[in-house]
């Protein structure tokens, strides 16, 4: 098999504005498009029937663009995501894995088993900073710490943030369809069975999520400052936190379109400002849970 490298998506179900995957076509090989149906995170009771609808309708929509392109979403079911991208690396003789870092202790954990195995095999791990608009990193005090109040995590946050315009989309290929492994049999019925059809929450797409967004920032965000907690309001809020959540757009495109339209818009300054720092609340949750992996089972205070 002719050289390539592999593209583990997870958390960034698009093929534009993914600054892993445009690292990896950057390279000049065949990419290889691997999603991992991981079975300890559909385990969680959180993994409702309507979220997995909602990973599925993307999962689905990214295949099609990818067969669009002469390849597929290569989809495995696995317990151990480290075991088995090393299996895809050895039938295909990849020599790099590229993917974009996620920061819950959980990922980290099978992050670090799963590069650590690669690695002794030879491949090249490449994890790149794509979900966050800053690095969990960069908000790290001296004492190694994150502040623990918004105040002053947002003072550090917005003194790293550097929104970049947007790049050109890397030219490269996808591996063909027929060079690919095997996926998982019938993968699309390991997710949400009892509910047809794709989702109905806007965003489960990459052309959903700019869609709303687009309609939001036309008849919602002028007045998010005032409309944002109403909830019957449906262009109060943007409705985009499940894209967010998967990845179907980027936080680096919502924040640059809420701050084109303050900057045409300045009687909006409020809400556009608003909505930037509703982003900086959540990415807050973020870093935080990064800093003090505890809080999934403690306050972060106690009464």
């Amino acid at each position: 098999m002719s050289e390539c490298v592999i593209h583990w998506f997870r958390r960034d179900l698009r093929l534009g504005d993914n600054l892993a995957l445009e690292a990896a076509l950057r390279t000049g090989v065949p990419v290889i498009p691997v999603f991992i149906l991981d079975s300890r995170i559909l385990a969680q009771p959180t993994m409702g029937a309507r979220r997995l609808q909602f990973l599925r309708t993307a999962l689905v929509d990214l295949d099609e663009q990818l067969r669009r392109r002469g390849s597929r979403l290569l989809v495995v079911h696995s317990d151990d995501a480290g075991r088995d991208l090393n299996r895809v690396a050895e039938e295909t003789s990849a020599w790099a894995l590229f993917f974009n870092r996620d920061y819950t202790p959980y990922a980290r954990w099978r992050d670090t088993r799963a590069t650590r195995g690669m690695q002794m095999t030879g491949v090249v791990t490449m994890p790149m900073d794509d979900l966050l608009l800053v690095s969990p990193l960069q908000t790290i005090g001296e004492d190694e710490h994150l502040p623990v109040t918004f105040g002053a995590f947002s003072r550090r946050w917005f003194a790293a943030l550097d929104l970049q315009s947007e790049a050109p989309a890397a030219e490269g290929n996808f591996m063909a369809a027929g060079d690919l492994p095997a996926s998982a049999e019938d993968w699309g019925a390991m997710l949400a069975p009892d509910l047809e059809g794709a989702a109905a929450w806007p965003g489960a797409t990459p052309a959903s999520a700019e869609a709303r967004l687009t309609h939001f920032t036309q008849t919602g965000l002028a007045a998010y400052q005032n409309r944002r907690d109403l909830p019957a309001d449906g262009d109060g809020g943007s409705r985009l936190s499940a894209a967010l959540k998967f990845g179907t757009i980027s936080v680096r495109r919502v924040a640059a379109a809420a701050i084109a339209f303050g900057a045409l818009h300045p009687d909006s300054r409020s809400s556009t400002e608003r909505l930037i720092r509703e982003l900086a609340w959540r990415e807050f949750a973020a870093h935080l849970l990064f800093d003090r992996p505890e809080l999934l089972r403690q306050p972060l205070r106690s009464p």
